[in-house]
């Protein structure tokens, strides 16, 4: 490895992964804020066509009635799509999949093989469950509302407002070669699961794109870039808060273990 004794610095890039969550969430409260959406908006209301069983890559009838705010609230009960057996054995990270079809790995796996409690596939808002796949299908909102991609959509609302450097965050399909030079070394893969030769346990994979993770996880760049954003964030610059008793309520969902 070149660079691992290189003292890190604030222009060096890293992966921002599921930060990347706090930014397609603000997007989307944004949507509401505007009256475009509700909380209560389901998939079926927004994606009526994904749900017609003529389709080949049609999404189960159990995901229709999801609102917006269980998938924000990752109380959807809509399967992982990194833990669903047989989907993440067969994904290459370095191939760049669609949301889409992320979603319709998770959605044909569930058609075929039921509710699999284990995989975070559950009645809506009756338990809660860390699912990707959440902030997947709100990436495809956010595209549908904004009408562009979510990296324009990220970079026209958030960056070029909050940021000084606008270029300073990269959301790259691959990372090229300058891109590459500049990550910072250390992402080490400690969770393989066994039988996928892509993520082998205790390699340094950080050069591994996380375009996999899409509007879940997939932004990338400077410590300094991601400073600005989160100041701006926590300074409800972003989303600026109305009420502390009305945040306390969107962010505090109730669900029965």
């Amino acid at each position: 490895m070149k660079n691992v004794s290189k003292h890190a610095t604030t222009d060096d890039l890293v992966q921002y992964g599921s930060i990347t969550k706090m930014f397609t969430g603000s997007l989307v409260i944004k949507l509401i804020r505007k009256g475009i959406i509700q909380y209560t908006t389901t998939l079926g209301d927004i994606f009526p066509k994904k749900f017609n069983v003529s389709n080949k890559d049609s999404w189960p009838n159990a995901w229709k009635a999801v609102t917006i705010k269980e998938l924000l609230n990752m109380t959807s009960g809509v399967p992982a799509y990194l833990r669903s057996k047989g989907v993440w054995l067969k994904m290459n990270p370095h191939k760049a999949y669609s949301k889409d079809a992320l979603i319709n790995l998770v959605s044909q796996y569930q058609k075929k093989s039921g509710c699999v409690r284990k995989n975070g596939c559950f009645k809506p808002s009756s338990r809660w469950f860390y699912s990707n796949t959440n902030y997947i299908i709100l990436g495809l909102v956010v595209e549908k509302y904004y009408k562009t991609s979510f990296k324009d959509a990220f970079d026209q609302t958030i960056l070029q407002t909050f940021q000084k450097k606008p270029m300073a965050i990269y959301y790259y399909l691959d990372y090229p070669k300058n891109v590459r030079r500049r990550m910072l070394h250390g992402y080490f893969e400690l969770s393989a699961i066994k039988g996928n030769p892509y993520l082998p346990l205790g390699k340094d994979v950080f050069n591994i794109p996380m375009y996999t993770m899409q509007s879940a996880g997939a932004l990338t760049g400077t410590t300094n870039a991601l400073t600005q954003i989160i100041r701006a964030f926590f300074h409800n610059k972003i989303i600026p808060t109305r009420t502390v008793t009305q945040k306390k309520n969107i962010f505090n969902p109730r669900f029965s273990s």
